[in-house]
């Protein structure tokens, strides 16, 4: 397997730093190592990520926006290896939102928060303790929740972490399909036309077992927070919306514990 995996791997810059793509059709269980040259044009591994999902893909950040060469290939536990795919990669300026700019907005169509959890523990760097939740049977499907970032910037990605704390990962309200919109016009924010549809977000589990069935790999998966990308063709955006349109249970509400937003900021 590792050498039929090896020849799909692609590896393409990315904000802060670099991407890696891949298809394991025989859900092997296998790692894709990326190796870095050093200052002694030496390689040395700067990443390992272990999967057996059929299409995989992860990224190594916090890199400067330097041209950097790279190798990156397939191993499987007996260290068999595929060949290697090597590129010279400059990763694009990337930073964090900082939240302590954020503010939440209730918007027309929105829905209100319940039980308590209500809009700015979303980045209160807390994922054990209170998320976003909205109220269960109210009818109400898609629901929208919306929040200021309080800076104007392009979105390279979003990171959202589920609830994970009493074996709710990948079940309940924790979100499975939605979708991310944003606009820079903040005298319209009610009105639709001004809103531009950044991206579609779909959770997948890793291990792809039924709700309420959860593998070491799925549940360190939602742990770690799951990482959304966003197209940099996509215009600069201010304020942001999220669309819930299917949640792991098919209810009718959503709850998630944080997020994060990366990208380029204005200055």
């Amino acid at each position: 397997p590792v050498v039929t995996i090896g020849k799909t791997l692609q590896l393409i810059t990315d904000f802060g730093g670099v991407h890696v793509y891949w298809e394991n059709k025989s859900r092997a269980e296998i790692s894709v190592i990326l190796e870095r040259e050093d200052h002694n044009k030496e390689y040395v591994p700067i990443d390992t990520y272990y999967s057996s999902v059929l299409k995989g893909e992860a990224a190594t950040r916090g890199m400067d926006t330097v041209p950097q060469n790279f190798k990156v290939y397939v191993m499987d536990r007996w260290e068999n290896k595929s060949e290697i795919l090597e590129a010279t990669i400059k990763p694009l300026f990337e930073e964090q939102f900082n939240p302590l700019k954020f503010s939440p907005l209730v918007l027309e169509g929105d829905e209100l928060a319940a039980w308590g959890w209500n809009i700015p523990y979303i980045w209160d760097g807390n994922i054990y303790g209170n998320g976003f939740h909205t109220a269960n049977g109210t009818g109400r499907w898609p629901q929208m929740m919306s929040f200021d970032t309080g800076v104007t910037g392009k979105i390279s990605r979003i990171k959202i972490w589920q609830r994970t704390a009493d074996n709710y990962s990948f079940r309940h309200g924790n979100l499975k399909l939605f979708e991310i919109w944003g606009t820079n016009d903040g005298e319209h924010l009610d009105d639709q036309r001004v809103w531009t549809k950044l991206m579609t977000c779909e959770s997948v589990k890793p291990s792809g077992l039924p709700v309420g069935q959860n593998t070491a790999e799925d549940v360190a998966y939602a742990t770690a927070g799951e990482e959304f990308t966003c197209s940099p063709t996509m215009p600069k955006v201010r304020y942001l919306r999220l669309k819930a349109l299917e949640n792991w249970s098919g209810g009718d509400f959503f709850h998630f514990m944080e997020i994060k937003v990366y990208g380029q900021v204005d200055k």
